[in-house]
């Protein structure tokens, strides 16, 4: 079964990344659609293997940090009603996601769903995320 995104119309982004500062997770979410333009999970919750990888660039470059949630490691990814959510460090890593942000400014995020890979999209901060640093450094 190939997978896609389809954003809901009022999204403008393929999937949402969110960074909250006090908790240091990032998460990611979006909506997921079969290759006939059905939801996932529509009558059902569907458990599906996911690989995020981070890159520094949007196409080539160098694989950053890689993730896997998968169901054989009881870290399959639920989806219901198209509805999917990840949150980087609680999948299989090698890696320490705190350290490869800190030193990329530049990431992109790349996910792989049941061996279909997508799009690449840019890893944002949250604005809240602006927000408390910049105050950080104010109170410094």
């Amino acid at each position: 079964m190939r997978f896609c995104f389809r954003p809901p119309s009022f999204l403008l982004f393929l999937f949402f990344v969110q960074f909250t500062h006090a908790q240091k997770d990032i998460r990611l979410s979006g909506v997921l659609y079969d290759s006939t333009g059905t939801v996932v999970g529509a009558s059902q919750a569907d458990t599906v293997d996911v690989i995020v990888k981070l890159f520094d660039y949007q196409s080539g470059g160098t694989q950053k940090y890689a993730e896997t949630f998968l169901s054989s490691d009881s870290k399959g990814v639920s989806v219901r009603n198209g509805h999917f959510s990840v949150v980087l460090g609680k999948g299989t890593t090698q890696d320490t996601l705190s350290a490869i942000v800190a030193a990329n400014s530049h990431l992109w995020v790349e996910i792989t769903i049941a061996g279909d890979t997508l799009t690449r999209t840019p890893l944002t901060a949250s604005p809240y995320v602006l927000i408390g640093n910049q105050t950080k450094q104010n109170n410094n």
